[in-house]
């Protein structure tokens, strides 16, 4: 952080006000989507709340099958620096973070959550029966779901197949895709201190 910071000019005495500029265009930047299609913007208090369930009630009552879905925005604690003396100190903090939660057209229901207050750290929640479940349906294979499990699939040679794809995943090009749409301001903040989520 110490690097960053004199790479990009900043006094540690203007730590905060920096870090505060940067985490406002992070949050814009990264719901701008979501309020173009003017799709729900929740912000949650009570940290008890099941974010998934609220997620696939607003799917459900607006009919989303595929694509975005809704952002949520909370505080957690999460992992950051803070400015005291003459050094930056690692703390865990409430910071806020933003969760946004999508029908993918590979890997189905997920979330990719951000936390909006350096250094930015990225969580991404997907389910690999959801998405198996997604690839035995373009190949027409037969299953019998019932929550999380299969209690009966068709071919299971096939579908073992099929579950070996996923292993094969473009996991860099899937990750840096969503970490795009997660925080599409990382380049200009990072222009004098090159960093990457991979």
């Amino acid at each position: 952080m110490e690097q960053y910071l004199w790479q990009s000019q900043v006094l540690f005495k203007d730590y905060q006000q920096h870090v505060k500029r940067l985490s406002q265009q992070v949050k814009d930047a990264s719901l701008k989507p979501f309020r173009q299609r003017e799709l729900p913007v929740v912000f949650l208090r009570d940290p008890k709340t099941d974010k998934d369930e609220l997620a696939r009630t607003i799917a459900a009552k607006h009919g989303v099958n595929s694509g975005p879905v809704c952002a949520i925005s909370t505080l957690e604690p999460s992992p950051t620096f803070e400015h005291r003396g003459t050094h930056l100190i690692r703390r865990v903090r409430p910071c806020g973070v933003l969760y946004q939660y999508q029908i993918h057209p590979e890997v189905g229901w997920m979330y990719a959550r951000i936390q909006t207050w350096f250094p930015f750290n990225i969580q991404v929640g997907l389910n690999g029966r959801e998405w198996l479940a997604r690839q035995m349906d373009q190949q027409g294979l037969k299953y019998r779901q019932q929550g999380n499990c299969f209690v009966w699939i068709e071919d299971y040679e096939e579908v073992q197949k099929l579950m070996n794809r996923q292993l094969a995943m473009n996991w860099a090009g899937l990750l840096n895709g969503l970490a795009g749409q997660l925080n599409p301001v990382h380049e200009s903040i990072f222009e004098r201190y090159p960093a990457s989520y991979y």
